[in-house]
């Protein structure tokens, strides 16, 4: 054997061959490798859990319309005389330092935001910089054939069967399939157990004649 042939012979591992790995094996190894780096970039870029939960929970509050009853945190930064809890009334609307009543039935909650901050600019700040959070909404209630009417602090998804469930559920008499539902302006509507409660919604059942 050549001096050559021993030279290349000494560097193969033992038991190696010195022919290449199948077409096949090397191909299912470049793609483990790529999968790997792919998957890498995207758990790096993706939207994450904590995320998507945290969207899921901000939608509803950003939807929300205001109504008399409602509760609320405004702060003007910079400005502590300006800032504290404040209740939407009767009339729709919120009182304030400065700026008086201020409109806010219908409104959501990045709406009212603006009017504040509109009406501050206008004569009294420049630049407000304000921020309004929903401390608690105003109430629905439940009335008519169940253990415990009242009125109750509003959760979101609320639905009639739930709404029901917050007044003790139904009394003996009561008429379970036909449900009325009372809203803020007034407006009656036939509902079911599956009907989606709104803030300030009146919910009645009937009592049923044997």
């Amino acid at each position: 054997m050549s001096d050559a042939s021993q030279h290349s012979t000494r560097h193969l591992p033992s038991g190696h061959s010195g022919r290449r790995m199948p077409t096949p094996w090397r191909r299912a190894g470049r793609a483990l490798v790529l999968a790997f780096l792919v998957g890498g970039c995207a758990t790096g870029s993706g939207t994450t859990p904590e995320k998507a939960d945290a969207t899921a929970l901000e939608a509803p509050v950003a939807a929300y319309t205001l109504g008399p009853g409602d509760k609320l945190r405004i702060t003007v930064l910079g400005h502590e005389q300006l800032s504290g809890p404040f209740e939407v009334d009767s009339a729709g609307r919120i009182a304030m330092p400065l700026i008086a009543r201020v409109d806010a039935a219908g409104l959501t909650l990045a709406q009212l935001e603006s009017e504040v901050t509109k009406k501050l600019a206008e004569r009294y700040i420049a630049e407000p910089r304000v921020s309004i959070d929903l401390v608690k909404s105003r109430p629905f209630c439940v009335l008519g054939e169940v253990n415990n009417p009242g009125c109750f602090e509003y959760v979101y998804g609320m639905t009639a069967a739930k709404a029901i469930a917050f007044a003790g559920g139904y009394t003996y008499r009561a008429l379970q399939n036909e449900l009325v539902v009372t809203s803020e302006d007034g407006r009656t509507s036939a509902a079911n157990q599956a009907t989606r409660v709104r803030p300030g919604d009146t919910i009645e059942i009937k009592q049923r004649f044997f």
